[in-house]
């Protein structure tokens, strides 16, 4: 039997005008069409290659030191690695032109690895091929780690939290198969600290989410023409044969700052504050991302939900009470930066994936304008077409990711509220102006411009207490951007 390749490309994410301006409404049918015969498909699964592109975000869009981040150049190198390691799922769908998903097939981790084990050409890729599958026209999407059983997310069918398989998906519209966050929970002294403002809030904690991929399939054994020529063809009695391209659908918000105090101690960042500031940055510590997209879909192109324009399965829609708290770096303190280079999973830009070089994110000595001691990666989903920061749509500025950073204040530290006396937790805030899009780093520099504040933040109009450069984002492979973020 011909085996074929499925490549799952962002560049191929662009599809039928159907589609893109379908909207859910009553004037579609109710259930799919019902076809008659079976055919095969066949198709190979690989990893979008890196052209080392930027992003388009537009010159002068970045902010101040006192309304939030400004633009600049990246400085850390080292880019994460992107293998089959990555993926420790697959959920295949074929949908019809009504959105209706009339196949799906869920691949395993398990099966991933015999496939690439047992790969006599050693290509790299995947190729599976099914049979009973009905005739007809159909868009091919892949979507890698959407598990919620077992990774960060929570999937929905028709507004039901479910984990997706190949059965219960099918007879849905691609549209009401949705990906979010998954609830997490607020560390015990932050809540605290919100009791004790008698105040009652309606945030809610979400955890960082998987490192989602998709892709789009495209036939590569015949053209099917017309109005449709990005979709794949399957015919009663016979073998089709696509291809794939897997690419990163989620965002990289890589945070540096310089922690280091006298003697380099990595926990009092005073050398950014008065002499003789206190913190600790392993105690009471924590990061938040405040505002946070709705929604990811796995669809093929934009489309019209409810009156609602999602571009490419990116939600338009931003939630000012969804908070991302991290995890701590390690079980045992409440640290939540790493204060060494990674040593594995990353390769530095430019170099071949087993040169042995990671590459280098903290200590850069003079090369480092901010003298970054401590950093942390995190995984966001893009925000990119929610935030578009002109003076001509000063609303969308509540689109802007907030970033709440925390320490334990010592006897001694002055804070707004003037000089600890007893140990208090201490938070700084900052804007990041600059957009995040799937599968870019952006490099978030971070400068504590004052001592922070002993009062639980909220979102505020337009200032804060850090000083925020996000530097030009860059590819997974290899190029990123840049913001630098005043706290």
């Amino acid at each position: 039997m011909k085996k074929s390749v499925v490549y799952l490309a962002t560049a191929l994410l662009a599809a039928s005008a159907l589609l893109a301006s379908c909207a859910d409404n009553s004037s579609e049918p109710e259930t799919p069409e019902e076809k008659e015969g079976t055919g095969i498909i066949a198709f190979t699964i690989d990893f979008a290659k890196s052209d080392g592109s930027r992003s388009d975000t537009a010159p002068g869009t970045g902010g101040t030191s006192s309304n939030g981040s400004s633009p600049a150049t990246a400085i850390s190198d080292a880019i994460p690695l992107t293998s089959w390691d990555n993926i420790h799922s697959l959920q295949i769908f074929l949908y019809d032109q009504n959105n209706f998903i009339v196949f799906s097939r869920y691949i395993s981790g398990d099966e991933i690895k015999q496939a690439l084990e047992t790969d006599p050409f050693n290509t790299g890729r995947i190729t599976y091929t099914y049979a009973d599958v009905p005739n007809g026209t159909y868009h091919l999407m892949a979507v890698a780690n959407a598990n919620s059983g077992t990774e960060p997310v929570v999937t929905y069918l028709d507004g039901l939290a479910m984990r997706w398989n190949q059965e219960n998906v099918i007879n849905t519209r691609i549209h009401r198969a949705r990906i979010e966050h998954k609830p997490f929970e607020f560390p015990r002294f932050y809540l605290d600290d919100l009791n004790a403002t008698g105040v009652t809030r309606t945030s809610l904690p979400f955890e960082a989410p998987a490192e989602i991929f998709m892709g789009v399939g495209r036939q590569t054994d015949m053209q099917i023409g017309g109005e449709f020529p990005d979709m794949v063809q399957v015919i009663a009695e016979q073998e089709t044969h696509a291809e794939i391209t897997l690419e990163r659908q989620v965002s990289m918000m890589r945070l540096r700052l310089n922690l280091a105090g006298e003697a380099d101690d990595l926990n009092n960042a005073d050398i950014n504050l008065r002499e003789g500031g206190k913190l600790n940055f392993s105690s009471h510590a924590m990061i938040m991302v405040v505002t946070l997209p709705s929604v990811m879909l796995p669809i093929h192109d934009n489309m019209i939900i409810d009156g609602v324009e999602y571009f490419k399965g990116v939600s338009p829609v931003m939630n000012q009470t969804d908070i991302l708290v991290t995890r701590p770096v390690s079980n045992e303190v409440t640290r939540h930066f790493f204060d060494e280079n990674p040593t594995q999973g990353y390769v530095k830009k430019g170099y071949a994936p087993d040169a042995g070089y990671p590459g280098d994110i903290v200590g850069l000595g003079e090369a480092d304008p901010y003298r970054a001691t401590s950093w942390r990666d995190i995984l966001v989903m893009p925000n990119h077409k929610a935030h578009m920061l002109t003076p001509e749509n000063p609303v969308l500025n509540e689109n802007r990711y907030l970033l709440v950073i925390s320490a334990l204040g010592l006897p001694g530290h002055e804070c707004k509220e003037g000089v600890l006396t007893e140990p208090h937790t201490v938070y700084w805030e900052g804007y990041i102006n600059e957009p995040f899009e799937p599968g870019k780093i952006r490099e978030v520099n971070i400068t504590f411009k004052d001592g922070g504040q002993m009062e639980v933040p909220t979102r505020p109009d337009n200032s804060g207490t850090l000083t925020i450069v996000v530097k030009e984002p860059q590819d997974w492979n290899p190029a990123h951007k840049v913001t630098n973020v005043e706290l």
